[in-house]
C-alpha cells in the first residue's frame, strides 16, 4: 500500500515507544499462540479492524461480502491513519494489549512490533501451514518471527515504472529500449529536452523509498539474512551514486510530501514515476484526464541482463493476542487476504495487489486496461513476483531508515559523497542497534 510520510518528530517518538515496549513486553515471552481459534464453529459476534485510507476503504468491501457470508458476525472497520495507528498500537501492546482491535493492518514495520513484544500478536503457524505455498516468497521474512508466522500476507508491492507515453513519444523514446540504469538515464535527457518533465521524483529529505527500491532490485538492503549492517556494500554505493548522478543531471524531481508526489502526477512535471503496483490506483485516481496516456515497463536492471524486479510496500494483518473473538478475527483475515474471493474484492476495488498467488492466476491480470493505453499492465507486475529478492527487515527498520534517510539528503541536498555517507551511516546504524556490520 502506498507510503505515507511520518515527520521526523513521530518517527522518533515511535522509536521511543518501541524502546520502552521492550520493558513492559518482557523479553522471554513467547509469542501467543492461536488459542480459542475453533475452525469448526460458525464465527459470531463483533470484531473491530483497524486500517488506514485506502486499505481501510478495502477492508470494508471485505467485511461487508464477510458479513454476508457469516450474518451473525458484525465488523467494524476504523480508518485511524497510519501514525495514529502505529503510536497506539505500540501504547497498547506496551499496556498488554489494552485498548487494542481484533485485526490490525501493519506494513513493513511489523518486525519492530514483533520484535519488541514478542507476545503481542496471536502465533498464526498452525493456521497458516495450508496457504504457505501459495503466498509471494518475499512475504515470508516479514510475517516470521524467530520461526512462528505472526501475520497474514495481504499485498505485494512489486515495483514497475509508470510511463506518460505521450512525453515519450515527444522527445522520440521508445520505452522498450530502456533495459539499464544508464539508458534510463539517456531517455530522461531527451525527454527533459524535448518536454521539461523530469524524468523520476524522490523525496530526498524525508524518504529513502526510491533507494530502497533499487537496493532490493541488486540483492542489498540495509541488512543481510544474519542481521549484520550492508547499507556501505558496494551494491548500495552503486544505488546512492546512480540517484546522485540523477539529480546532478537535473532529471529528479523533489517530491517532500505525498501530496507533492500527486500533484506532480496530474501536472505533468513526471514522465515517469518508478513505484510500486499499488500506485496505479492513485493515477487513476488524480489523473483520470490522462486516461490512455499511461503505461509501465519493468525497473531498468543496474547493467545488462541483471535482475529488474524489486518489491516496495505491502500490508499484513495481525490478531492481538488478547482478542475476545479469535474465531471471528482469524476467519475475517483469512477470508479478506487468503481467498481468491477476498483478494480480487479489494483488487478490482482499490488496485491492491494480491500476495496470495493463486489469485494473480485470475483472468483480470490478463486482461487489457484502458486508462494505460490498452496495456496487459498487471503482467509487468506479476511476471516479476517470483524474482523479488526477500528482505530482513529485522527489528532495527525504523531505526535505519531514519538513519539512512539523513544519508541520502546529505548526498542529494549538500553533495556529500555517497560512499562516505553510507560508511556513516552504516557505523550509526551500528552504534544505535549494536548490530554488527558485515565485512565487504
Amino acid at each position: 500500500m502506498k507510503r505515507h510520510y511520518i515527520g521526523r518528530t513521530l518517527v522518533f517518538l515511535l522509536i521511543a515507544f518501541l524502546s520502552a515496549g521492550m520493558l513492559f513486553a518482557g523479553g522471554g515471552q513467547e509469542v501467543a499462540g492461536p488459542a480459542g481459534v475453533d475452525l469448526d464453529a460458525e464465527p459470531e459476534g463483533t470484531i473491530e479492524v483497524w486500517g488506514w485510507n485506502v486499505a481501510a476503504s478495502s477492508l470494508q468491501v471485505t467485511a461487508d461480502l464477510f458479513m454476508e457470508l457469516y450474518p451473525n458476525v458484525e465488523v467494524i472497520v476504523s480508518d485511524i491513519g497510519r501514525t495514529d495507528v502505529y503510536d497506539r498500537v505500540t501504547v497498547g501492546l506496551a499496556a498488554d494489549g489494552a485498548g487494542l482491535p481484533d485485526v490490525i493492518q501493519l506494513d513493513e514495520r511489523l518486525p519492530s512490533f514483533s520484535y519488541n513484544f514478542p507476545g503481542g500478536f496471536m502465533d498464526l503457524t498452525e493456521l497458516m501451514q495450508p496457504y504457505m505455498d501459495q503466498i509471494d516468497p518475499s512475504k515470508i521474512p516479514v510475517i516470521s518471527h524467530e520461526g512462528n508466522i505472526i501475520a497474514a500476507p495481504w499485498d505485494s508491492g512489486p515495483v514497475g515504472v509508470f510511463f506518460r507515453r505521450d512525453l515519450f513519444e515527444a522527445a522520440g523514446v521508445n520505452p522498450d529500449d530502456i533495459e539499464t540504469w544508464d539508458d534510463y538515464l539517456a531517455a530522461g535527457e531527451a525527454i527533459l529536452e524535448a518536454t521539461g518533465a523530469r524524468l523520476f521524483q524522490v523525496d530526498m529529505a524525508n524518504d529513502d523509498g526510491t533507494f530502497r527500491m533499487l537496493l532490493n532490485q541488486v540483492g542489498n538492503f540495509y541488512f543481510n539474512e544474519a542481521g549484520e549492517i550492508i547499507i556501505h556494500h558496494e551494491p548500495a554505493v552503486r544505488a546512492m551514486e546512480f540517484l546522485a548522478e540523477a539529480h546532478a543531471r537535473g532529471l529528479v524531481l523533489n517530491t517532500p510530501s505525498w501530496d507533492a508526489i500527486l500533484t506532480a502526477t496530474a501536472n505533468g512535471d513526471l514522465a515517469t514515476i518508478p513505484f510500486g503496483v499499488w500506485y496505479s490506483g492513485s493515477i487513476k485516481d488524480v489523473a483520470p484526464d490522462l486516461s490512455g496516456q499511461w503505461g509501465a515497463f519493468p525497473l531498468p536492471a543496474a547493467e545488462p541482463g541483471a535482475n529488474r524486479a524489486a518489491n516496495l510496500g505491502g500490508s499484513n494483518l495481525v490478531i492481538p493476542a488478547n482478542t475476545s473473538n479469535p474465531t471471528a478475527a482469524w476467519r475475517f483475515a483469512e477470508f479478506s487476504v487468503l481467498t481468491v474471493e477476498g483478494q480480487m474484492a479489494i483488487m478490482e476495488a482499490y488496485g491492491i495487489f494480491p500476495s496470495f498467488l493463486p489469485a494473480l492466476e485470475t483472468d483480470f491480470f490478463a486482461e487489457p486496461d484502458p486508462f494505460f493505453g490498452g496495456q496487459e499492465v498487471w503482467q509487468v507486475f506479476v511476471q516479476q513476483v517470483p524474482d523479488i529478492p526477500p528482505i530482513n527487515y529485522t527489528s532495527d527498520f525504523t531505526v535505519a531508515e531514519q538513519i539512512i534517510t539523513d544519508a541520502q539528503a546529505a548526498v542529494l541536498l549538500e553533495g556529500a559523497d555517497p560512499r562516505t555517507a553510507l560508511r556513516a551511516a552504516a557505523e550509526e546504524i551500528a552504534r544505535q542497534t549494536g548490530r554488527t556490520m558485515a565485512r565487504e
